[in-house]
């Protein structure tokens, strides 16, 4: 057994991936923390707002805005040219909030998204999975 939390990549109803999230720490030396189960073409999506989404890192974060806006996990902190198609092609907004260790890559990912979808890019001061849903709100919508 992997000992893993796994979130499937269900797109329109359909499953086109899985990643994994090892459950104790003693597990990562030799087992990587986040396992992808297959190459997909898009992300871990969470959420039923059609029109404003969250870029997060990973697949809990994405969880934890879920009930505010979609949550959308590009594992990692670069956004693949599949992903940035499906996120254009599907949202009008998203807030792109990677954790506080990646502040200048949230730039690149707002560039590579270009002007076909209004993105904002909100610094957060820790990462989104250990805050409160009233939390991320202040952050994404107080200005």
């Amino acid at each position: 057994s992997q000992d893993r939390i796994v979130f499937l990549i269900d797109i329109d109803g359909i499953v086109r991936g899985a990643v994994g999230r090892a459950l104790s720490k003693n597990h990562w030396p030799s087992k990587p923390k986040w396992y992808k189960y297959n190459s997909c073409d898009y992300p871990f999506v969470v959420g039923e707002d059609v029109f404003n989404a969250v870029i997060v890192e990973d697949c809990v974060s994405a969880c934890a805005v879920a009930p505010i806006h979609t949550g959308i996990a590009i594992m990692g902190t670069s956004l693949s040219d599949k992903h940035a198609n499906y996120i254009r092609g599907k949202f009008r907004k998203v807030y792109i909030c990677l954790d506080p260790d990646a502040n200048a890559k949230t730039f690149d990912i707002r560039d590579k998204l270009g002007y076909s979808v209004d993105s904002k890019i909100v610094l957060i001061p820790k990462d989104l999975k250990y805050m409160k849903q009233e939390e991320i709100k202040e952050l994404l919508h107080g200005d």
